[in-house]
């Protein structure tokens, strides 16, 4: 080439090079950002700054930027967000490019095109999608919602308070996986036990299918409040990999709130749960350039919608973070909640060998316990979370979280009756006496990511560490009921006996059993090229629990330790469509039996825990983003683990045994986001079947499909902002769930005779609302009204709950 030519080339370079730099100095903006991930800040920052940004997610995955508070020209914001880390922006025209820091300009083609700011990841505007998440768990870490290779829902933080819940089972109007809920969170079992794809996910029963933060085993068990969560993340299928030892069915992970990058007050006051006094405070905002805080206060106290039933709740909650360095962050949280309700939801049960249920539900607002049945729950949470990237290779993440939680002893009642009847038999109402527990949880995690490249495949290798310990203290009192314990009545009425004298002969509290859960991890995530993903892994998990007499001496150990490997591939054939293929195996730990099956039926095996087992599952998925921000999704699973339940012994006992494998396999329609510029839609079908096979204790159950599994389902919420009044939103959603046993065949062991078995019906449940937001006095104010169960459908929920009545809720929300 000759120097004429070159001399040229490089004036077009350097005129080519002035352009990006002229264009770059643009007006200052005002921008207002917190600590976070560095891919939602630049998408946030250029927002804020009305720009387009395009950048390779592999460069900015598992790095944090700073917060970013003040007026910058839009360039010298970016690169106060990417100093350190090895970036560089550049902008030409309403476009942002983000590439590697090489020392030179990097001079790539840029389409300009009219673009207008994005909405906030999750908000209403949104349509509620959120694009990134973390319930891939800690060892994936934050992942696109489209590209994870699971099947996954969110909840956001504003679906959750445009919802008005503050129990975990009111999110499940709006996730299509989830088919089916025990509402223990009023009947004093614990946390709502979840049926996804048909297998039931309870923290109560064994600790799994729950994380905070990617913790497990800390949150409690009794009580879980939503207000100073950011968002609720539901997984389903087999966890193992992604959690430790987990639940085939699926996992809920809680993601708390953290500071805001501004001052962020807000006031919310009214009624959400039929006619009660609810207040909720939320304040966050940084102190100085390298604190910040989140504060979140609630009372509520009053009526619920259900006949005699009062709830009485607090919580203080606080978040704070610290960056000493841009290189690492440290987080703490602490939190004080208590929790009690008179009135219990009562359960209704039956007994002899022709057990079933009614086969038409009362009214579901009318059918209460006595209002003196009372449950409390007291739970303290404290955590630390440290994430430190001290070069562009590596990252380390770590986690720590205890909870210790106080059960009282409290009162409830059981209705029973002897046979299936019609409502309006005489049933008997049974008082009962729960004792006293205490539940101390230690939860750790430590992982380390490597990014490194061999030829042009790239590796992110994380290795790691998650586990946790849990004592369960309690006593064995012997407890005297005298008076009026028991009474017949017509449910289709509250049975209001007399209160019964309460007789305790103490007993000193000691550790009666202690489980210990660890996992080691070894994940490499690596891609080929922009479209071609390999997930792969193992783990080495184990299970033990320790059995403790009163004096302390060790009665019983039972343990358990597998390798369980992952797979998973992911093929994105365009920018919003991708493709996966999962493999997953899973440590399940046993359930440790409990002292009765009803306040009247003991199990034979109390206090036994059951064998471990290793959980498989299968799934291939697609996930594509449409419309104007609308994620579709569908995935077809096959899922097996082993078979155990409650076996009648003619109604005198239950005995819990672990026999056969119960396989379930079907498909999941999700579907999330606007559909127009003014609608918003949220839902989806499952549709799945499910047998029992292999099981040598009761042959006659084998082929049968268990009790509680409904396998189809089908949910839709809509939101509608009317055009013509500017803030007006009007909503609107129904839930449908086939038909479930209630007894596949209650039969007991010992030869009894299998009995026919007892199908409850379908039901629909629909919900309708409003939401007006306005400026009031300069102050963001926004009205919420809700009906949920417009109809007040009677419907059984499972076997053993009746779904809730109507219910009305309303509240007030102002931001200054």
């Amino acid at each position: 080439m000759s120097r004429r030519s070159l001399a040229c080339l490089h004036l077009s370079v350097s005129a080519f090079a002035l352009g990006f730099s002229m264009a770059a100095h643009a007006d200052p903006v005002d921008f207002d950002l917190a600590v976070q991930p560095l891919g939602p800040s630049l998408r946030e920052a250029a927002r804020q700054a009305g720009l387009t940004v395009a950048v390779d997610g592999a460069l900015v995955a598992d790095k944090t930027a700073p917060a970013l508070k003040g007026r910058y020209e839009p360039i010298d914001a970016l690169r106060r967000l990417l100093a350190g880390s090895g970036l560089a922006a550049t902008i030409e025209g309403s476009n942002a490019l983000v590439t590697r820091q090489t020392g030179e300009i990097a001079l790539q083609p840029v389409k300009v095109s009219e673009s207008k700011p994005a909405p906030p990841s999750g908000s209403a505007a949104a349509g509620y999608l959120v694009t990134d998440t973390t319930a891939a768990g800690p060892v994936w870490g934050d992942m696109k919602l489209q590209d994870a290779p699971y099947s996954m829902s969110v909840v956001s933080g504003e679906l959750i308070e445009n919802l008005q819940a503050y129990q975990p089972e009111q999110l499940v109007k709006v996730i299509p996986q989830i088919t089916q809920v025990n509402p223990n969170q009023n009947s004093g079992q614990g946390n709502p036990l979840f049926y996804i794809r048909g297998f039931a996910v309870s923290q109560y029963t064994n600790n799994t299918g729950f994380t905070y933060d990617g913790l497990g085993g800390v949150g409690g068990v009794i009580d879980t409040v939503l207000e100073d969560k950011e968002r609720v993340e539901f997984l389903s299928g087999v966890d193992g990999f992604l959690y430790g030892i987990g639940s085939v069915g699926g996992n809920l992970n809680y993601v708390l709130k953290r500071p805001t990058a501004v001052s962020y007050n807000s006031i919310t006051v009214g009624s959400n749960a039929g006619a009660n006094g609810y207040v909720h405070g939320d304040f966050g905002g940084p102190i100085g350039d390298k604190f910040g805080y989140r504060i979140n206060v609630v009372e509520q106290s009053g009526d619920t919608s259900i006949t005699n039933q009062n709830i009485e709740r607090d919580l203080l909650s606080a978040a704070f973070d610290v960056r000493p360095s841009d290189d690492l962050l440290i987080q703490f949280n602490a939190a004080h909640a208590d929790y009690h309700v008179n009135g219990l939801t009562p359960g209704f049960v039956t007994s002899g060998a022709a057990a079933g249920l009614y086969n038409r539900p009362p009214d579901p607002a009318k059918v209460s316990s006595p209002s003196w049945t009372q449950q409390s729950d007291r739970s303290d949470n404290v955590g630390a979370n440290v994430t430190w990237t001290p070069n562009d290779i590596v990252t380390i993440r770590a986690a720590y979280g205890f909870t210790d939680e106080l059960t009282p002893e409290g009162l409830g009642t059981t209705y029973r009756w002897s046979s299936p009847n019609e409502i309006g038999t005489s049933s008997a109402a049974v008082a009962n006496q729960n004792v006293p527990t205490r539940r101390d949880t230690n939860s750790v995690y430590l992982f380390s990511d490597t990014k490194f490249s061999t030829f042009a495949v790239d590796h992110k290798l994380t290795v790691g560490f998650t586990g946790w310990t849990t004592d369960y203290t309690s006593g064995s009192p012997a407890v005297s009921l005298s008076g009026a314990t028991s009474v017949p009545c017509d449910i289709t009425t509250s049975c209001n006996f007399n209160e019964p004298n309460v007789t305790y002969t103490p007993v000193k509290s000691y550790v009666q059993n202690r489980r210990y859960v660890r996992n080691y991890v070894l994940g490499d995530e690596i891609k080929f090229g922009d479209q071609w993903t390999l997930l792969a892994g193992a783990t080495y998990a184990g299970v033990a629990t320790d059995g403790y007499s009163a004096s302390g001496v060790k009665t019983s150990v039972l343990s358990n330790d597998a390798v369980t490997p992952s797979a998973s591939l992911i093929y994105k054939a365009r920018p919003w469509l991708s493709t996966y293929a999962t493999y997953q195996e899973s440590l399940q730990p046993g359930l440790v039996v409990p002292a009765q099956y009803s306040p009247t039926v003991p199990y034979t095996n109390a206090g036994e825990t059951l064998a471990p087992y290793v959980g498989h599952q299968e799934e291939v998925g697609a996930k594509a983003t449409v419309a104007e921000g609308w994620l579709v999704t569908a995935a077809l699973f096959n899922i097996n683990k082993a078979f155990s339940y409650a076996a009648n012994n003619n109604g005198a006992s239950y005995t819990y045994i672990e026999s056969g494998t119960e396989t379930h396999h079907g498909l999941e329609l999700t579907a999330t986001g606007k559909v127009t510029r003014d609608l918003t839609v949220i839902g989806g079908i499952t549709a799945f079947t499910a047998k029992i096979s292999g099981d040598t204790a009761q042959p006659f159950l084998n082929g049968t499909t268990p009790t509680n599994v409904s396998r189809r389902s089908a949910k839709i919420y809509t939101e509608y902002d009317l055009p013509e009044v500017p803030g007006l939103t009007l909503i609107g959603g129904a839930q449908f769930n086939g038909p479930f046993y209630s007894n596949a065949s209650p039969a007991g062991v010992g030869g009894i005779t299998a009995a026919p078995a007892v199908m409850d019906k379908a039901y629909v449940v629909g919900d309708l609302g409003l939401r007006y937001a306005a400026e009031i006095y300069g102050a963001p104010t926004t009205f919420r009204f809700n009906v949920y169960n417009v109809t007040n459908e009677a419907y059984w929920q499972t076997s053993v709950y009746e779904g809730a009545p109507r219910t009305f809720l309303g509240t007030v929300q102002v931001k200054f």
